[in-house]
């Protein structure tokens, strides 16, 4: 039996992308961003925007955090959608929704952050693409 080459790069390539991790229910594009400050003082946002095939144009989720020593409830913390959570242990990024398309259900996306740091030392940012790796009904 003879193959060319080009059969056999195309093979090849077939049996390639059919190996590539994908996860069926979507992903989250996170973004991550937190300024601190010598008196104590910190602001932290964290955007996360699902898309799935029922989500192509995504669910944006921003969350914010801010801890201010210099008052008496020195943390407050915000989320702008009630159907989103997650847990963040340096660089560990836990994500957890719920969604009605294609049927309801509870998403959930382990990750990791890689932080860039600013060179004034008081901002950190970091992007990464969270897959859901669990989805409950």
């Amino acid at each position: 039996m003879q193959f060319t080459t080009l059969t056999l790069l195309s093979l090849a390539a077939t049996g390639f992308s059919a190996v590539l991790p994908r996860s069926q229910y979507g992903a989250w594009d996170v973004k991550y961003s937190k300024s601190a400050y010598a008196n104590g003082y910190q602001s932290l946002t964290l955007t996360a925007n699902f898309t799935s095939e029922s989500y192509p144009a995504g669910i944006l989720s921003t969350c914010t955090t801010v801890r201010n020593p210099a008052v008496s409830l020195n943390e407050t913390s915000s989320c702008d959608n009630d159907n989103f959570s997650y847990e963040l242990n340096n660089e560990a990024i836990s994500l957890t929704q719920s969604i009605e398309l294609p049927t309801p259900q509870t998403v959930f996306g382990n990750g990791t952050l890689v932080y860039t740091i600013s060179s004034s030392g008081k901002t950190y940012t970091a992007e990464t693409v969270v897959d859901v790796t669990e989805a409950i009904a």
